[in-house]
């Protein structure tokens, strides 16, 4: 008789422990821009357990969110996609509805999704966060915030574990309230003396690791990288910022009379590109710059002399670059004084092949004028070097 009823108390005791509801946590996690015509906002809700090893049964999430940032009734206007996250792909067996998302407005400015198992034990709930769902929104207005709340009042008692217990209690008091895209109210390009100026201003920035340079020497051709953050300190983004930041450029590798074309690309810290412009721009051939003078390929290189030389206040030098090996060479051409020292850096980049010239005024890179005397050019391209020697009067 004791052992009988020692064996009843041991079911009852399994029975009970197995209907003990485990708690659920949402929040959100991996909120980023993407697109550039529209631009979406994505974003992960994510579920975790206080305890592990729980199966995950139906779910239903309610998200309000800033009709001003996605405008009213996102469902019904298809502003929305919402896509399975990390805990219900897990199609063990082998049904392609092993899991479903149902998506609807709960009212113009929230939405309700439903995610539930056709069959089978899901995957199992953990005490870290798990994605159970991805949303992508369409932003309507830049210049505001998310507004990404729960309605925990609607999701309690909508919770189920693969048992059909609910799960309790459950918390949803997570809120994302960022700052929408790196929103770039200006970017353009102006000539300068020694070279091209791009010029841009954000107004605000979110999850921006930096900026990219692209350059072309056709608008519909082909954009290569030209210069990065990740190697260029001036391009470094503000990571989350609401404030108005001015970024410039300066390309000072152009020949004159060249039209470039630029796109600005701000790279979050997904890695993710949103592409401006391009905007474009020629350096005048009046402009003390680098000129091409000829569609000739020359056969060889050569530094001519100077001319006029004597010269003042300047002097024009010509050059001549063959066909490479490779399509461009990084070139120099440099000028110094009796004492070897450099006074002048007349150009230092990549040319590709052909005749070029470039006009000297007989300044310092400070812009000082230099006194009278016996100066040198030197011209450096790869292996290939030659000096002319030139005469400044005053």
């Amino acid at each position: 008789m004791k052992r009988y009823f020692f064996l009843i108390i041991i079911i009852y005791w399994g029975l009970t422990s197995s209907l003990l509801a485990t708690g659920i946590i949402f929040t959100f996690a991996n909120g980023h821009i993407t697109g550039t015509s529209p631009k979406f906002y994505e974003f992960d809700v994510m579920v975790q357990g206080d305890a592990a090893g729980t199966g995950f049964g139906d779910a239903q999430a309610y998200i309000n969110y800033s009709v001003d940032a996605f405008g009213a009734a996102i469902y019904l206007n298809d502003r929305i996609t919402v896509t399975k996250g990390t805990i219900l792909q897990g199609d063990t067996y082998g049904t392609p509805n092993y899991s479903i998302v149902n998506v609807t407005d709960n009212s113009s400015s929230r939405v309700s999704i439903t995610t539930s198992f056709d069959v089978g034990i899901p995957n199992e709930l953990t005490t870290n966060p798990i994605s159970l769902i991805h949303i992508r929104i369409i932003i309507q207005d830049e210049s505001t915030t998310a507004g990404l709340t729960f309605e925990p009042s609607l999701m309690v008692g909508q919770q189920t574990e693969v048992n059909g217990t609910k799960y309790s209690p459950v918390i949803a008091s997570d809120v994302d309230d960022t700052s929408l895209p790196v929103e770039i109210s200006a970017f353009d390009i102006s000539t300068i003396s020694n070279g091209l100026l791009l010029n841009w201003t954000t107004e605000s920035e979110i999850n921006n690791a930096g900026f990219e340079i692209w350059r072309s020497n056709e608008e519909s051709g082909t954009y290569q990288l030209y210069s990065s953050y990740a190697n260029n300190p001036s391009l470094l983004g503000q990571g989350n910022s609401t404030m108005r930041h001015e970024y410039q450029f300066q390309d000072g590798l152009v020949v004159a009379g060249q039209t470039y074309w630029y796109k600005l690309a701000d790279v979050d810290v997904n890695g993710e590109k949103t592409f401006h412009g391009p905007v474009s721009a020629a350096l005048s051939l009046s402009h003390s710059s680098l000129n091409s003078i000829s569609a000739d390929i020359p056969s060889q290189f050569k530094l001519y002399s100077n001319y006029p030389n004597p010269f003042n206040p300047e002097t024009t030098l010509r050059f001549d670059i063959p066909v490479l090996q490779n399509s461009e060479s990084s070139a120099q051409l440099m000028v110094y004084n009796i004492l070897g020292q450099a006074v002048k850096r007349l150009f230092n980049g990549r040319l590709g092949p052909g005749s070029f010239e470039i006009r000297w005024d007989g300044r310092t890179d400070a812009g000082n004028h230099l006194p009278g005397g016996i100066y040198y050019a030197v011209l450096t391209v790869g292996s290939y070097r030659e000096i002319i020697k030139m005469t400044l009067v005053k």
